[in-house]
């Protein structure tokens, strides 16, 4: 699906998509492992990366 169809979708901007699906999981990773309160730092979208993380794990499944 293009940014356009998932936005209207959804009822998110364009904009927001985009943020989402360009989300670094492992940048959020590593943010987890020092704690979160700094996120302003933080150049990922934080929901959007770790659904990817969480798919991509599924995705790959138990015996990995």
């Amino acid at each position: 699906k293009t940014e356009e169809e998932i936005a209207a979708f959804l009822g998110l901007t364009r904009a927001t998509v985009r943020n989402i699906r360009r989300a670094d999981p492992e940048e959020v990773k590593a943010k987890l492992g020092q704690g979160l309160e700094r996120t302003r730092t933080l150049r990922s979208h934080i929901a959007g990366a770790l659904a990817q993380w969480a798919y991509r794990e599924i995705k790959a499944g138990p015996d990995r």
